[in-house]
């Protein structure tokens, strides 16, 4: 009795040991996962607007609209407003661009990459849930000290980021109410109305919600979607027509896209780009070409300079020359020249100065300053505007910009893969050791000594200290240290653990392939194939897809395999006598009946998931409801099994019906 406890603890301590270090491999790879960006706490003024190109003196240009109106519609994708849907903002626009979106396509993130001008990380996606106040510097804190009225409506979560910046504000009670496709969105509309007549605000901010709801709920084929985008047109005609002041601008876009199913937050193509319709009442000259592709962090430096303030000293992104054509071509290239100042001091602070100098976008620099220079000084003395020189200028600053600006979005979103390895290596170790010592019935093997532990401490450090020289760790500090030795030193372990396994099944066996049964070694690729696949950050967005194929694939194989071995075990003479052999056959096949019910209802669920967009109509609301009550009902009746089955079935019918008057 004593040595059965003794086993029991045994496998306890095991279980808890492996649940552990479980654990701690998924932490580090979730922080490998998701990097801090390293701007986030950056809060310095960045670089001033400059007054002097070398020894020329330059003038700041002024603002040039006197009030802005964003206008923000959620999951607004760059082909839904067609000139058919939304005829007035397609046809009086200035311009009309397509924005990249950078994932998470979720909408907090997107916020700071509008108000910032940088690219958020995947944790911002945990924190979308939440909605954690932007501490960072902003075109919306620039605005505030500068003492400019701010007036909200729509979306709480501009609320959350930016709670002591809005002079005004009426915000949805719940933004996350799906139901909701059209109540907010009156709100938001009657905060427009109200708002046109005021002339105390120099930004209104509009965040619409009932588009993205539909998507969620209905999906993006709804027909609930072409009478939404006619809303959205009527109130851009609205603000458009009843403008009070000459220099007003209205700028309408999406915060990111909708995938075909009706959701975001992936990195398809609908969900990467939205529209970027620019309205105001004089256009100098129209701009419809959809050959540059701008990313979304380039409207919050374009947008400083149109409101004549600093940049965000977050913000990696580029002008947008379709949005600065109202300036003079000297107010021009000092925008250019000033945007191409802030990225590379960014540059100078993040790749180092050997790296610059040596680069190809430091002599693009040197070359836009010296036509940038020569214009001026044809300007300025012979009172001309040679254009050509001005192109050359605005080519170069542009050119070097976006180079840099790419090279700093690289860095920003970029993986710690030392940490991801490391971390997939912990976990899969755990699973093939539970899964050696549960299915093979081994013992847990465990090494003990002090001299083995301090052994295995020294070979983890040694390990450490050639990753980090090979910089495949770049973590420093204590702390992360001890964590990765004890890391590396718990793989190691587990390795050997695993080792130990298979050298005693083969001294117990003849060989390999009689030690491990195929069930494991099935169970042991599936464990590898997914494990692999998390090299790629698609396969992590689509895990699910994984988990339908592995799991469909692993019941399908395993119940051939039992299907098979019962057969042959089967004690009759079916060679013989071939009638009573497709008997047994189909006795075994109905045997197993359950089996091939689970494998079903997977490749359902898989083609469910596929037709996503077709299940989130509300015709399929009363089937689901309906398939729904009736699975609960059938598994209370084998849970309980209860005996008054009649009153049971009756129970069941009441709440159908029930089920079925709710959906409609």
């Amino acid at each position: 009795m004593s040595c059965y406890i003794g086993k029991i603890r045994d496998v306890r301590l095991f279980l808890l040991w492996m649940i552990i270090t479980f654990m701690w491999g998924a932490g580090i790879f979730l922080t490998g996962f998701f990097p801090i960006n390293n701007y986030s706490m950056e809060t310095v003024d960045g670089v001033r607007r400059p007054h002097k190109l070398d020894n020329v003196s330059l003038k700041p240009s002024t603002q040039l609209y006197e009030q802005t109106i964003l206008m923000v519609v959620d999951a607004l994708r760059v082909d839904f407003p067609t000139q058919n849907r939304m005829p007035f903002s397609y046809n009086n626009s200035c311009s009309r661009l397509e924005l990249r979106v950078n994932i998470p396509t979720v909408t907090m993130p997107r916020l700071k990459s509008l108000t910032t001008g940088t690219i958020s990380n995947f944790i911002d996606i945990v924190l979308n849930i939440g909605h954690v106040e932007q501490l960072s510097d902003s075109l919306l804190h620039r605005l505030h000290r500068r003492n400019e009225n701010m007036v909200f409506a729509g979306d709480r979560t501009w609320i959350s980021l930016f709670p002591k910046q809005f002079k005004r504000f009426t915000a949805n009670t719940d933004s996350f109410f799906v139901n909701d496709f059209y109540e907010g969105d009156k709100n938001v509309t009657a905060v427009l109305n109200k708002e046109l007549w005021n002339d105390d605000w120099m930004l209104l901010v509009l965040h619409y919600l009932g588009l993205d709801h539909i998507g969620h709920v209905e999906g993006s084929e709804s027909s609930k979607i072409p009478l939404k985008l006619k809303e959205m047109d009527e109130v851009v005609q609205k603000a458009y027509q009843k403008q009070l002041l000459h220099k007003q601008l209205l700028l309408l876009t999406g915060d990111h896209g909708m995938k075909d199913g009706g959701g975001h937050g992936g990195s398809t193509t609908g969900e990467m780009y939205v529209p970027l319709f620019v309205l105001k009442q004089n256009c100098s000259r129209k701009s419809f070409d959809k050959s540059n592709e701008y990313n979304q962090i380039d409207l919050a430096p374009t947008l400083a300079i149109l409101w004549a303030m600093e940049i965000p000293p977050m913000s990696i992104g580029c002008l947008i020359p379709q949005l600065l054509d109202e300036f003079s071509l000297e107010d021009q290239l000092y925008a250019y020249y000033y945007n191409a100042l802030h990225l590379l001091q960014k540059a100078y602070k993040n790749f180092g100065e050997e790296y610059v100098e040596a680069s190809a976008f430091n002599d693009w620099f040197t070359t836009a300053k010296s036509a940038h220079k020569q214009f001026l000084s044809t300007k300025r003395n012979d009172d001309f505007d040679n254009n050509f020189i001005f192109e050359d200028a605005k080519v170069h600053y542009l050119l070097m910009s976006r180079e840099i600006s790419q090279q700093l979005s690289a860095s920003l979103v970029q993986f710690d893969y030392g940490l991801i390895t490391l971390g997939l290596l912990l976990t899969t170790l755990v699973m093939s050791n539970t899964l050696l010592v549960f299915c093979l019935s081994t013992e847990c093997v465990f090494m003990q000594g002090t001299g083995t532990y301090l052994s295995l401490l020294a070979f983890a450090a040694c390990i450490n200290k050639w990753c980090h020289y090979q910089h495949y760790f770049v973590t420093t500090g204590f702390t992360a240290t001890l964590a990765l030795v004890l890391a590396l030193m718990a793989s190691i372990y587990l390795l050997i653990n695993i080792i130990v396994i298979f050298l005693w099944r083969l001294q117990s066996c003849q060989g390999l392939k009689i030690a491990l049964p195929n069930q494991i070694c099935f169970l042991l690729g599936c464990l590898l194939f997914h494990t692999l696949s998390l090299a790629s950050s698609s396969f992590i967005e689509n895990e699910n897809k994984t988990w339908h194929y592995l799991g469909a694939s692993a019941l399908f194989l395993l119940c051939v395999k039992s299907f098979f071995t019962d057969l042959r075990s089967y004690k009759l003479d079916t060679w013989v006598n071939n009638i009573n052999f497709y008997k047994v056959a189909l006795f075994k096949l109905l045997k197993i009946h359950t089996s091939w019910i689970v494998i079903g209802c997977l490749g359902f669920l898989v083609r469910l998931d596929e037709a996503a967009f077709y299940i989130n109509q509300q015709k399929c609301k009363i089937w689901l409801s309906c398939m729904f009550t009736a699975g609960m009902n059938k598994k209370y009746v084998y849970v309980f099994k209860l005996k008054c089955y009649k009153v049971n079935t009756f129970i069941s019918s009441v709440a159908v019906v029930c089920a079925v008057f709710i959906s409609t």
